[in-house]
């Protein structure tokens, strides 16, 4: 007898082993060659991916070298300092990546974790959909939709590790859907909903606010159309605030930081003009990536896509078949998840259409009536959406610069649906049509989302001056020129290579007030008020760019007129050297 419980149990751990393998198997053709490149270079060129690796080596070096809070940088914006919350931060992922930082340093930490987000969002899409239907092959499907998305491929290659933080959404919806369709929810629905809503936090304060108010009008409409019992039913109502107890303190965790700057008003609202920008347009949901291998060139030369790494929401022909089919099923008689789904991808397209209605890229202007036009004093005008109204009234919605993003919940929404219309389809055949039906599906899924092998492979090493100052004692600050090279994130990604105090940073989100006050002072270096506000910051070691400068001989006389000694040079750039002790430090 208990051979034979061992010898099932065995069985029944290779059975489950085998979806973790595939998605790992998957993750590794669909991002290839990335896992042949994992510690010496990243995918795509170097820009926001370097902000990321750099998050992984500080949270290594504040929490276990320095014993500091993470969240505040002393050594970027030097001496002034740097909050991470002025731009988007992941803790939760830095956090993942701790190991991996320790065995093969950051950048290994960076492009693991990359990987991690396709594999985790694979699984728990599976999970869900496997939840929902029992049907393991159209689960296997569907986590495959959901975990390669041209959405998460596009955001992949342009470095933004907090956009490929996907996987918690299919957790939290799966306990909030459990919750509203039964009123009395299992402990266990409450305590995953609760949890994978603090995990979305603690991944991107983005995620968390567009998942708020997305669940917030989902909920809100399922009850008043389909479920108004449950506004009088104290266990629903207890359900869900157990669900949010259950997430306040990790949100709490999270939110803490932002909540801090925005009271100092060190994050300002942005104009409308410059949001409008990130709103998604219809097309954007229908055009396929031009990532593709096949077809993605002839997408980029016939349609305008400029703004393609935000605008990528295609939802694929295979998810958007299946989706419709499974909607189509149950059109006389919805069940609850389907309703719930239904309502999910309408509120998260919606909202990820942003503020005016776009189509391929161009803001849609409605010529108005002469009387009106006249009236008005102009001849035609956009067409608002709901977000512009939401812009208006809701705290913090005015903060947000890109309101596509919202459109990942309208994809899982998608990816769901179509598992659930897999599964009607595959019970209709048996056998070995059965197992070619799905084989085919998933062959299709892939082929419709297949990037192929990524060609733009960066490699990340240290310039010569990094290594050289890495050797040079003590803890002079150092800056750069032309100044706007501060905001380079690969420089600054460097800085844990030197080792040195810099006045760059993460500064394209909200800049810091010290940087926008020497910006104008420092965009004329090389002069006297330049050099006079160096020594005021306290920095020793002056960077120039020499190839970013027309007349090197003249750029060094005139930098060594000014009291710069030169140190040290490679074919890029060249290092000064200079005297603070006028300025007292």
């Amino acid at each position: 007898m208990a051979g034979k419980v061992t010898a099932g149990a065995v069985a029944r751990w290779g059975r489950a082993s085998l979806v973790p393998l595939y998605f790992l198997a998957a993750t590794v053709f669909m991002t290839w060659p990335a896992i042949l490149h994992l510690a010496d270079s990243v995918v795509g060129q170097l820009g926001d991916n370097m902000h990321f690796a750099w998050l992984m080596g500080w949270f290594d070096k504040a929490i276990f070298q320095q014993g500091r809070w993470p969240f505040f940088a002393p050594q970027l914006n030097y001496p002034e300092g740097w909050h991470l919350a002025r731009s988007e931060t992941t803790p939760l992922q830095a956090v993942m990546g701790l190991p991996f930082t320790w065995i093969g340093g950051p950048l290994l930490a960076y492009n693991v974790v990359a990987l991690l987000s396709f594999f985790l969002s694979g699984l728990t899409a599976y999970a869900w959909v496997l939840r929902l239907t029992g049907d393991r092959a159209a689960s296997l499907l569907s986590g495959t939709l959901y975990a390669f998305l041209p959405f998460r491929i596009a955001h992949y290659r342009g470095g933004h590790l907090n956009i490929l933080g996907t996987m918690w959404f299919p957790l939290f919806f799966m306990g909030l859907f459990a919750v509203l369709k039964r009123g009395r929810a299992e402990r266990s629905d409450v305590l995953l909903g609760g949890i994978a809503l603090g995990l979305v936090s603690l991944t991107s304060q983005y995620y968390f606010y567009v998942t708020i108010v997305t669940a917030g009008f989902v909920a809100a409409g399922y009850l008043l159309l389909f479920a108004r019992d449950r506004l009088r039913d104290r266990a629903f109502w207890s359900s869900m605030l157990g669900m949010g107890a259950v997430a306040a303190p990790l949100v709490a965790l999270a939110a803490l930081p932002y909540l801090q700057l925005a009271a100092q008003d060190s994050l300002p609202d942005r104009p409308v003009e410059a949001v409008s920008l990130g709103s998604a347009g219809l097309s954007d949901f229908l055009l396929p990536s031009t990532d593709h291998f096949a077809w993605g060139e002839w997408v980029g030369e016939h349609f305008a896509r400029e703004h393609w790494m935000e605008g990528t929401l295609y939802v694929g022909a295979v998810a958007g078949g299946l989706s419709l089919l499974a909607v189509m099923l149950g059109r006389r008689g919805w069940p609850a998840e389907v309703r719930l789904l239904i309502l999910l991808f309408v509120v998260a397209g919606l909202l990820a259409m942003g503020t005016h209605l776009y189509w391929n890229e161009e803001l849609v202007r409605v010529t108005l009536p002469a009387p009106l036009a006249q009236a008005l004093g102009q001849e035609s005008t956009a067409v608002p959406m709901p977000v512009y109204f939401l812009y208006q009234v809701l705290p913090y919605y005015a903060k947000m610069r890109t309101f596509k993003r919202t459109g990942a919940l309208a994809l899982l929404a998608t990816c769901t649906l179509a598992g659930i219309g897999a599964a009607w389809l595959l019970k209709r055949v048996t056998g070995r049509r059965r197992t070619a039906l799905g084989a085919g599906l998933l062959a299709l899924a892939l082929l419709d989302f297949y990037p192929g092998p990524f060609d733009e492979i960066s490699p990340v090493q240290p310039r010569p001056v990094d290594l050289w100052l890495s050797e040079q004692p003590g803890e002079g600050a150092v800056a750069e020129f032309p100044f706007e090279l501060q905001e380079e994130h690969s420089h600054v990604f460097f800085s844990l290579t030197h080792g040195k105090p810099i006045l760059g940073g993460f500064f394209n989100a909200f800049p810091p007030p010290q940087y926008r006050r020497i910006r104008p002072v420092m965009a004329r270096f090389p002069d006297q008020d330049s050099v006079d506000l160096l020594q005021d910051l306290g920095v020793r070691y002056v960077i120039v760019a020499r190839r970013r400068y027309a007349d090197r001989l003249s750029l060094d006389a005139s930098i060594r007129a000014l009291g710069l000694s030169l140190a040290v040079e490679s074919e890029d750039e060249a290092v000064y050297l200079l005297d603070v002790g006028s300025a007292g430090r």
